[in-house]
């Protein structure tokens, strides 16, 4: 034994010193744990990932230490988990012949399978390099090439490894070798006595874990690398744990909005009190005139649209102000009449436009998934101008004034989620209006002249019909 540990010095040597002196990339040890699935179900697929990525960097002339090899030195399972596990690789690092090391961990997003690597070096604590690698079912061979092109890249600047090193790996790698070859120790007998063999304690490696997301740390940790807080599981963080699945294809499949700030684009159609109506008449006396109006909503359908801005503090319930703009019609209703009784009527009617401000809170009582129903409720105000009538051939006319209109809203929708940041949405809404000017009205010190026109009244009521959609940040 002591011979072939001797001849293998003089061969690690050999080679280590035609690397250093080669122009071309030298070999580099290279610690590489075992691959951390992100379900348990994928331990097997992982374990087969790495021996392939591992056969890739062997062909690429790199001394690859992996858990049977290093076991020895940093003791049996301390790297189990590692990419999930505090501390790992770089407690390990520093015990072994190597400055290198890449953890990964192996998951599966929809029909893909993607690696993330951590590259990092013996000297620091956080890693180096992190990058996201797609690779295809079972090609473990590809991830070792670009790991290979990472390693070499690093080398570059690092320039090439230790001789020392080399040897020591080759040797922690050709142990770990014989180990595996030696037979198992001959069981004894009364009739058979044998001295048996001794073998280094067989490796037992318990199963890999995802960490505890039930502890502020292992929820830390499974949101680490990602665009996701903790503030994007409130109202859904139990669901998440029971999924046991990485947050980026739990969010995608789910769509939660808790956490986010939104803008929603709407449009549709308003059924009720759309326009406004001005009846105005004027009697003519030698002595002066006399005015009178009548001003109040007017029933239609129009068209609508608006802005919506608002937060979701949980995945159920969001509030927001909604800026719309009703479209509708004004309609002056004007007449005269002259102390010799001769008379004149028309009506005008022109395009108008009434902003409504509206306050809401929207629940939803299926608040994952990719379709979610809701209900809201909020309250209303319309506002509408002034009259601005001109005077006709002398006679001048009442200018009634604008108001606000105070109301309660109600809608029902479902919004239709195409991921976590996107969504379209289809929903129907009843306001209901009340207070002075919400029906018609006349100033009290005003009598209606002789022949004044009917009542043009509202509904009080406004039931409309929208679709948008809707980003979040």
């Amino acid at each position: 034994m002591k011979s072939r540990d001797f001849l293998l010095g003089i061969l690690a040597c050999s080679f280590a010193a035609g690397l250093n002196s080669a122009p071309a990339q030298a070999g580099e040890p290279i610690l590489v744990p075992e691959f951390t699935p992100e379900l348990i179900s994928d331990l097997i697929f992982a374990s087969l990932i790495r021996q392939s990525a591992e056969e890739a960097l062997n062909r690429a002339g790199h001394v690859v230490l992996n858990e049977n090899a290093v076991s020895p030195v940093v003791g049996a399972g301390s790297m189990d988990g590692c990419y999930d596990v505090e501390g790992c690789p770089t407690a390990q690092l520093k015990q072994l012949p190597a400055r290198i090391a890449v953890v990964v961990r192996i998951r599966r997003v929809g029909q893909q399978v993607e690696a993330d690597i951590r590259v990092y070096e013996q000297t620091g604590d956080a890693p180096l390099q992190e990058s996201v690698f797609p690779i295809g079912e079972g090609d473990g061979e590809a991830l070792g090439r670009h790991i290979s092109d990472l390693v070499e890249e690093l080398v570059d600047l690092m320039g090439p490894a230790d001789a020392r090193d080399l040897i020591a790996a080759a040797k922690l790698v050709n142990d770990a070798e014989t180990r595996a070859q030696e037979p198992p120790p001959v069981e004894t007998t009364p009739e058979t006595v044998s001295t048996p063999t001794v073998t280094d304690p067989p490796v037992t490696r318990p199963p890999i874990r995802p960490p505890d997301l039930t502890t502020p740390l292992g929820l830390r940790r499974a949101l680490e690398g990602t665009p996701y807080r903790e503030r994007h599981l409130t109202g859904a963080k139990q669901h998440f744990i029971d999924s046991g699945r990485d947050i980026r294809s739990w969010a995608a499949r789910n769509s939660p909005h808790a956490g986010r700030v939104f803008v929603e684009l709407r449009g549709g159609l308003g059924v009720g009190d759309v326009s406004r109506v001005a009846q105005v008449r004027t009697t003519l006396r030698s002595d002066g005139s006399d005015i009178w109006f009548r001003e109040g909503p007017e029933v239609g359908e129009a068209p609508r649209g608006g802005v919506q801005v608002g937060y979701a503090p949980t995945a159920w319930f969001d509030t927001g102000l909604v800026v719309s703009l009703q479209y509708g019609r004004r309609t002056l209703d004007s007449g005269w009449t002259d102390v010799d009784g001769t008379s004149e009527v028309s009506q005008d009617s022109v395009d108008a436009v009434q902003v409504e401000l509206q306050a809401r809170a929207r629940a939803y009582p299926v608040w994952l998934g990719p379709v979610k129903p809701y209900v809201a409720a909020g309250v209303a105000t319309r506002f509408f101008d002034d009259w601005r009538i001109r005077e006709v051939e002398g006679v001048e006319y009442a200018q009634p004034p604008g108001g606000v209109v105070p109301g309660v809203v109600t809608a029902g929708g479902l919004m239709f989620d195409v991921g976590p940041l996107f969504g379209a949405f289809v929903e129907g809404s009843y306001t209901a209006y009340f207070g002075s000017r919400s029906y018609a009205v006349q100033p009290a010190n005003l009598t209606p002249p002789p022949g004044a026109p009917t009542v043009i009244d509202g509904n009080r009521m406004l039931l409309g019909a929208a679709g948008g959609v809707q980003f979040r940040l």
